[in-house]
């Protein structure tokens, strides 16, 4: 008895390779009899050939279909064999597909786009090149056609950036994709122009180039529903609100610097008229030429600077217990009252220094408590060992 099957299908729609037992796209004739195992063949079914023929490829597509999951097609075209993931819905579209040509080239797509050469999913099936396509080499050019497969199916499709809606259109270097293949990972999302379109399914779900677009996103998303705009946001990405706002903002600062240097204009006037000591126009000169030349300005050492500055702050002032010395000043006052006292009388005639009793608080800053009883005491002891060694 012949264990020969004949299946007949006509015109098939895509839910049919949903179903649990696969159904063969076509509409002819296709016999199943070397599948099944059977030994009464029809005549020339197996024919000894040295090439690939349109019989070999139906046999190839035929036993591939058995072993593909539901959803999976197998086609023949281009003088090789298409796998390709059909989509979930009544349009016939192919989401990803794997071509497979005689030779043993292999060249996945997704979406109806090529993959790179440098793609994981490529590298990780380097050592899947089937053999060139013959009669002997048909079982091992199907099984590893379905290793192929089996990989390919431990990527799922990059989701892009689902979220941020409305920095999409500012974004750069992505766009829009608008699921036009039925995708069940999204809805509508925003991709990078660099997208690699897989990513492992159980690891992440987009790919770096679209989580770096993800970030830049957030961000642009996160200014445009602040109340506030950044301050350095440029005035031409601006909404008009948020310009408005911001030129109000401008002009009460700018208002309140104004009375602020009104304040102080006024402030320094008053301390001229109060506190200023009057000179002839000859000494304002020279004082003048003194400080301000370049010169002066150059020459002159830093203690110097202060001496002269120290000086005509001390002339301006009314009362000679206001004075502010500088440390430096105090320091060089200290020096010549420790080293000559008459001295330091005679300078005070002439020059504008710190008073005895200003001197006195910084030299007597800690108060004396007295001799040290316990080192005299030391003292006493060792002195009779001292006398007797003499």
């Amino acid at each position: 008895m012949s264990c020969l099957t004949q299946v007949s299908v006509g015109e098939t729609s895509p839910e049919a390779y949903f179903c649990e037992s696969p159904v063969l796209p076509s509409d002819h004739v296709v016999e199943l009899a070397t599948v099944l195992g059977s030994t009464d063949l029809p005549p020339n079914a197996l024919a000894d050939v040295t090439g690939p023929t349109p019989n070999l490829l139906e046999l190839v597509r035929v036993k591939t279909l058995l072993f593909l999951p539901v959803g999976w097609v197998p086609l023949i075209k281009d003088n090789g064999i298409h796998i390709g993931l059909c989509a979930r819905s009544l349009t016939w579209i192919i989401q990803r597909s794997i071509y497979c040509s005689t030779d043993g080239t292999i060249v996945a797509s997704v979406h109806g786009t090529d993959l790179p050469h440098n793609h994981p999913f490529l590298n990780n099936i380097q050592n899947l090149k089937p053999k060139p396509l013959s009669s002997n080499t048909v079982n091992d050019f199907v099984d590893t056609l379905v290793k192929i497969v089996n990989v390919f199916r431990r990527y799922e499709i990059c989701s892009g950036v689902k979220k941020c809606q409305p920095a999409w259109k500012y974004g750069e270097n992505c766009f829009v994709d608008q699921n036009n293949f039925k995708e069940t990972r999204y809805q509508t999302t925003c991709r990078s122009n660099d997208c690699a379109m897989l990513v492992p399914s159980l690891v992440q779900q987009r790919c770096p180039n679209c989580s770096s677009l993800c970030r830049v996103l957030e961000r642009r998303c996160k200014t445009m529903t602040c109340e506030t705009p950044p301050k350095n946001k440029p005035q031409k990405d601006l909404k008009t609100p948020e310009r408005d706002k911001r030129w109000k903002q401008s002009q009460k600062e700018m208002a309140r610097i104004k009375m602020r240097n009104r304040r102080l204009r006024e402030k320094i006037d008053k301390l001229l008229r109060t506190q200023s000591v009057f000179v002839d126009d000859e000494l304002g000169e020279e004082m003048n030429m003194i400080l301000n030349s370049e010169t002066a300005q150059t020459k002159l050492t830093a203690i110097q600077k202060i001496f002269i500055e120290q000086q005509v702050k001390a002339a301006q002032q009314k009362n000679p217990r206001g004075m502010r010395w500088h440390p430096a000043m105090i320091r060089l006052a200290l020096s010549i009252q420790m080293s000559s006292p008459q001295a330091y009388e005679e300078l005070s005639g002439l020059l504008r220094l710190p008073s005895r009793r200003q001197l006195f608080n910084y030299s007597h800053i800690l108060d004396s408590k007295g001799t040290l009883k316990r080192i005299f005491r030391r003292l006493g002891h060792l002195a009779p060992f001292r006398l007797l060694s003499q």
